[in-house]
This record gives structure tokens, C-alpha cells and sequence, in this order.
């Protein structure tokens, strides 16, 4: 026993994780449940995008992952949160949201010291701001690009941003919630029609002028 792949797993339950993982639907989320039920490392990616018949509305299945190597991507799905993805510590590279509808927080995900990177666009509409993401002291780029997103509210135990950029946003007035950002290496707030103000991070080291983009905000004033 124990020594070879098939015995390791059916005879002493070591469960070697997936190299990459691609989920579309719910039933393969719940599978992962009892299949991996003790996997924790994700050496790759994290793909999870419901096909068109079978949407996917619960992550809980994925608690025992803890790390993955390279991106997650949630694609068209139904969930409200990110409560499931609890037990994940390090995240590679990025995490990128795309056309789900429901998603209003970022709860379950409370064990980021530092966010890589975190990309939302087109389609989030019930996300308006970043309760839940508390724990990421550290966010090394943050994208925003055509999202409902009304305030930073949730990002106040951030204090260093790598790289923000912030496009066609149009529901932003401000950025109430990055009043104790100290860094900014590169900001970028482009064509978002109703902000107002960028006060909140008056006092902000951004690193150099060349980093610095403010255009086509119709209603910013800013000297």
C-alpha cells in the first residue's frame, strides 16, 4: 500500500490536488467537495465560469483551498460573495471578476495579508464597494474598469497601493474609504464622468509626476 498514485488515494486518502482547476458549474464545485475534500494547494489556476444552463451560486466547496499559484477568475456566476474561498492565504498573481451579476461583498476571503493584484470589470453591478476585503494590508494593483463601484468603504486597513487605476466608473464620486493610503507608485483616474473629488488621498506619496494620469473626469477639480 502507499505506493503508487492509485493506492495513496484510495488506501491512505493523500489527495493530490488538480495541477490547474476549471469549473463551470455547480455540480462540479460540489464534486471538488468530495473528490479534494482535503486539498490545499492549487499549483496553477483557479478558473470558475458557469456555462449558460447551469449557473454557479455557492463556492463553499472550495474551503480547503489555501493557496493557488497563478490567477482565480469568476466568470458569470450567481454568487453573492466570495464565502468559500475563507481558508485561501496566498493568491500568485491575480483575481479577476467578470459578469457576476449578484456579487455584493467581499466576504470570505479574510486571510489576504496582500492582494497581487485584484481586476474588476463590466457586469458586477451589485458590487458598490470593498466590504470584506479587511485583512489585505498590501495591494500591489488595483483595476477598475466600467464598474458600479460608489466608494473605496472596506479598503480602510489598506495603506499601500501599488498601481490604481480607476476607468469609466461612472457611479464614483470619491474616494472615501483610502483615507489612510500612505503609497501610490502609479495612479491612473480616467473618464469617470461623475467624480468629484480625490481629496481622501490628498496626502498621499504618489511616486512621480510620470506616474500620475487625471483625464477626462468632466467634474474633478483638481490642481
Amino acid at each position: 500500500k502507499c505506493t503508487n498514485k492509485d493506492s495513496l488515494t484510495l488506501d491512505c486518502k493523500i489527495i493530490e490536488c488538480p495541477l490547474g482547476l476549471n469549473l463551470t458549474n455547480q455540480k462540479e464545485i460540489d464534486e471538488f467537495d468530495r473528490n479534494y475534500y482535503d486539498c490545499e494547494y492549487i499549483e496553477k489556476w483557479l478558473d470558475i465560469r458557469s456555462n449558460v444552463s447551469d449557473a454557479i451560486y455557492d463556492l463553499s466547496g472550495l474551503r480547503s483551498i489555501k493557496y493557488v499559484g497563478e490567477d482565480i477568475d469568476i466568470t458569470d456566476c450567481k454568487i453573492r460573495n466570495l464565502n468559500g474561498l475563507q481558508n485561501i492565504k496566498y493568491v500568485g498573481k491575480g483575481i479577476y471578476l467578470l459578469w457576476n451579476d449578484f456579487i455584493n461583498s467581499f466576504e470570505g476571503m479574510p486571510n489576504l495579508d496582500t492582494l497581487n493584484s485584484l481586476h474588476i470589470s463590466s457586469g458586477n453591478d451589485s458590487l458598490q464597494n470593498f466590504n470584506g476585503l479587511y485583512a489585505s494590508k498590501r495591494i500591489n494593483e488595483l483595476t477598475l474598469f466600467s464598474t458600479a463601484i460608489q466608494s473605496f468603504k472596506g479598503m480602510e486597513g489598506v495603506n499601500e497601493i501599488g498601481k490604481l487605476s480607476v476607468s469609466f466608473s461612472d457611479q464614483l464620486t470619491d474616494l472615501s474609504g483610502l483615507e489612510n493610503i500612505e503609497r501610490i507608485t502609479d495612479l491612473s483616474l480616467s473618464s469617470n464622468e461623475n467624480l468629484l473629488s480625490i481629496k481622501e488621498i490628498d496626502n498621499v506619496n504618489v511616486y512621480d509626476s510620470s506616474s500620475l494620469n487625471l483625464s477626462f473626469n468632466k467634474k474633478l477639480e483638481w490642481c
